[in-house]
């Protein structure tokens, strides 16, 4: 290669690169101060705190008439839904920071989309197909007030200046398609109620073999709290739109892997159920179910109710463990009598259940492999449940 060309083959490279770290360079220090003024945590809505994850890495960069729109897209870990007549079930969340010279505006955003058009596409870029209203939060939870988009075309109802950059952004891309998208827009502001459904599936062991544990869903638990807002709606202005268009409930999940198994004839039984229910909150009685309910437990508990073939007769019987489960088993012909002694039955079981996983512990398998030498030899680590199986299974006199 002649060296003149050599040199121009290296300026352009040079200038390339440079040209490219400027970008690089100018890029991740927007998301560092993004990430440092985002505050999930003061969200009123604590979902937000606790369901929603920023992908970072996934942002993307506009340059559009002078301005530089950076767009992070948002996911949940449990998709939240609405039901609603107007909106589709699914919101969707991003992240939006528009620089114009050296003010730069952030905003986080909560999208829901009109029915019979396209969901909120993580990009102001393409809302040709989209209709809806956008939740606009400053990001220290504050709510900005909302953006309603009609075919793409932004509109701010409330006027709120603090919205003006994100709203003009959005209709620097929008465009004259068709003579649908000239249909004129209307919208209705006014208080919504919204009931907020909190979720919990309660996943539950199956099958358990040896080591091996199979989790399926057993129940699920609701909490319902009710709130409101005021809301803008979209909606083509010949057409109606009254209250039921807005959205009334919102729904979030949760899933719960249980260690202590609450099988489904315990809790068809309202007696027992309610026993336990008032139990759970006795400190002795939680820290009780926290040795079989953690991190660290070695073994099951299981919660039913049925008749022991071979003691038909008896209040309720604690099974020693099999496979790492200990199974206590309530008879519905002893429920007849008042909740003080079924709580005492309930604690009198919870003894035998602790004094199996006190032995299981000490085994360190997942059997109690029974015989005298076994009890003998936990005489040191376990010297009063040794002594009560010495003296009551063995027939070994204690000394």
């Amino acid at each position: 290669m002649p060296p003149h060309y050599l040199g121009i083959f290296l300026a352009l490279v040079f200038c390339a690169c440079s040209n490219e770290d400027l970008e690089t360079s100018t890029t991740p220090s927007v998301v560092s101060q993004l990430k440092n003024d985002l505050n999930l945590d003061q969200f009123a809505n604590k979902s937000f705190e606790t369901n929603i994850i920023v992908n970072w890495d996934a942002f993307s960069r506009i340059e559009k008439e002078g301005l530089t729109i950076y767009e992070i897209p948002i996911t949940e870990i449990n998709q939240t839904t609405i039901t609603s007549v107007l909106f589709q079930e699914q919101l969707k969340y991003g992240l939006i920071a528009i620089k114009k010279g050296g003010e730069m505006h952030s905003y986080l955003i909560e999208a829901y989309s009109s029915v019979n058009h396209s969901v909120y596409a993580n990009t102001i870029e393409n809302l040709a197909q989209f209709t809806g209203t956008l939740n606009v939060y400053e990001l220290n939870g504050d709510l900005i007030n909302q953006l309603v988009v009609f075919n793409g075309k932004s509109t701010n109802p409330s006027n709120n200046s603090n919205l003006d950059p994100l709203h003009e952004a959005i209709n620097l891309f929008y465009k004259f398609k068709n003579t649908t998208s000239r249909v004129p827009s209307c919208n209705i502001t006014q208080f919504v109620p919204i009931v907020y459904q909190h979720e919990v599936r309660h996943y539950v062991p199956t099958v358990i073999v040896g080591t091996y544990t199979n989790l399926g869903y057993s129940y699920s638990t609701f909490t319902l709290t009710t709130t409101g807002t005021y809301m803008s709606v979209p909606y083509p202005c010949d057409a109606d739109a009254d209250y039921h268009h807005v959205p009334y409930m919102i729904t979030t999940h949760e899933d719960v892997f249980e260690e202590i198994i609450i099988d489904s004839t315990f809790l068809d039984n309202t007696c027992l159920k309610s026993v336990y229910d008032k139990l759970g909150q006795a400190p002795h009685f939680q820290s009780s179910l926290l040795e079989f309910d953690n991190d660290f437990s070695i073994v099951n508990l299981k919660l039913s109710v049925g008749i022991d073939p071979k003691y038909p007769n008896a209040t309720a019987a604690t099974y020693e463990p099999v496979h790492s489960l200990i199974e206590i088993k309530y008879n519905p012909n002893k429920l007849d009598t008042p909740q003080l002694d079924i709580a005492r039955t309930f604690m009198h079981e919870m003894i035998h259940a602790e004094m199996y996983r006190k032995l299981l512990a000490l085994s360190g398998k997942n059997e109690i492999p029974w015989s005298a030498e076994f009890i003998e030899s936990i005489r040191n680590n376990g010297k009063e449940i040794a002594e009560y199986y010495t003296r009551y299974r063995y027939n070994i006199p204690a000394g």
